[in-house]
């Protein structure tokens, strides 16, 4: 997981046996309007909560971002 923002290059990439999963920036909807460092834009909850668990047989992430909480099932061959 990437703690910067990028919104055209991955931030959340998971492997798996199967596949890897690469997640852009801009999947997570997090808007335009981040805090801004000295270089980059931060789009995670500065102590927020990351977990991985799992519903109906799939893996899920849920982060929480600075605009609240995102899931992602981590399903092979699903479009980033």
């Amino acid at each position: 997981m990437e703690f910067w923002y990028y919104p055209n290059n991955p931030v959340v990439q998971i492997y798996r046996q199967e596949c890897n999963i690469q997640k852009n920036g801009s999947y997570f909807k997090v808007g335009s309007k981040l805090q801004q460092t000295a270089s980059h834009q931060l789009w995670l909850k500065e102590g927020g909560n990351v977990k991985y668990y799992t519903t109906d047989g799939k893996l899920v992430l849920q982060l929480e971002t600075v605009k609240g909480l995102r899931k992602l099932s981590a399903v092979c061959n699903e479009k980033t």
